[in-house]
This record gives structure tokens, sequence and C-alpha cells, in this order.
């Protein structure tokens, strides 16, 4: 009869603090992202895209080169649920969303 104490193995201990060690920085770098860089597309309304970067927490003026395209005021914000940074639109823009996309002529005049 074996009356030695069964210990673990040190392969399981390194694994098991490997595996919180990993858990923790997914929660972290999902939830806490002050420096995270987003891109922002916006399609106007005579077909061009404009893409901006911006850091979590940054406000955004967005305009187009023409009188036809999307103008308005972002804000990312500097908390999100999970990993990509949710993105607060003005009513003008329209949508909401990681694409955002102008409104078409008739969206506008429906929404007047």
């Amino acid at each position: 009869m074996d009356t030695r104490k069964k210990f673990p193995r040190v392969s399981d201990i390194v694994l098991i603090i490997f595996l919180i060690a990993f858990t923790i920085g997914v929660l972290y770098k999902c939830t806490h992202h002050p420096h995270h860089l987003v891109t922002l597309k916006f399609q106007t309304l005579d077909e061009c895209l404009i893409g901006v970067r911006a850091s979590a927490g940054e406000d955004l003026e967005i305009a187009s080169s023409n009188a036809n395209g999307v103008s308005g005021h972002l804000t990312v914000s500097k908390r999100s649920f999970g990993c990509s940074p949710q993105i607060q639109g003005a009513p003008n823009l329209g949508y909401q969303g990681w694409y955002q996309k102008a409104p078409t002529l008739e969206e506008r005049l429906i929404s007047d």
C-alpha cells in the first residue's frame, strides 16, 4: 500500500498557470483598450468610401469632399462589448454600426 501523498506534476501546474494567465489576458484585452485604434468607414451618396483611424474615446468630425456626402459627429466609446469598439453616430448619419452608410436621397425624403 502506497502511503505517499500524490502531488500534481510540474507540467500540470505550469499548464494551469498558463491557462489562468491567458484567460486574464484575453479578458483584459477585450475590456480595456484605451489606445485601441479602430477604422471607421463611411459610404457617401456618390459611392465614395471614407476611412478614418481613431483611438477609443476620441471624438471625430466626419465630412466628405462634396455636398452629397457624409457629415456629422461620431464618438468611439472607451468601453465596448467584446473586442469591437462601439460607435455612436449622430442621427443625420442614418445608420449606426461598424460600417456607416449615408442615407440615400429617398431615405432622406422619407425621414424628413
